[in-house]
C-alpha cells in the first residue's frame, strides 16, 4: 500500500501548470536539442493523426533516450519518450494528469516517422500518426 501512495504522488507532483517542463530532462530540452543537432531524429516535426489531430512535435535526446514533446494544435501539450532500435522507435506517452496513457510505434523513413498509436481510452483501436520534419 506504501508504494502505491507514493508512486501517487510521485505522479501527481508532476499535475502543474508548469507541465512538461517541471518533468525531467523537458526542462532542459532546449538545450538537449542543440546538443543532438547531428542526430537523424532530433529536430522539429508537424505531425498528423489519422483522424484529424495536427500539431507540431520536438525530439531531443538524452543519453540513450529519445524524448518527444507534442503540442497540439489547440495548444494541449503532452509528452513521450522513446527507445530506438534499427530504424523503429518506440514511444509511450502521457498527457497531463496522467488521464491518458498510450503506445505509438514508429518507422523512421527518410527522416520522417511513420507509425500507430492506442491508449489506454483507445477502445482497443490504433490509429495512424505520422511525424514529418520540419
Amino acid at each position: 500500500m506504501k508504494k502505491i501512495i507514493i508512486s501517487v504522488l510521485f505522479l501527481s507532483s508532476f499535475v502543474v501548470a508548469d507541465f512538461p517542463y517541471n518533468v525531467p530532462p523537458f526542462g532542459k530540452q532546449e538545450k538537449l536539442l542543440k546538443d543532438c543537432v547531428d542526430d537523424l531524429l532530433c529536430g522539429e516535426y508537424r505531425y498528423e493523426a489519422s483522424f484529424g489531430e495536427t500539431g507540431s512535435a520536438r525530439i531531443f535526446k538524452y543519453k540513450d533516450v529519445y524524448y518527444i514533446h507534442y503540442i497540439r494544435d489547440d495548444e494541449i501539450e503532452y509528452i513521450g519518450l522513446g527507445v530506438l532500435s534499427s530504424n523503429y522507435l518506440a514511444v509511450t506517452y502521457i498527457y497531463p494528469g496522467f488521464n491518458d496513457v498510450g503506445t505509438t510505434h514508429y518507422e523512421v523513413k527518410d527522416g520522417n516517422l511513420y507509425g500507430f498509436f492506442t491508449c489506454l481510452g483507445c477502445d482497443g483501436q490504433a490509429f495512424s500518426e505520422n511525424l514529418y520534419k520540419k
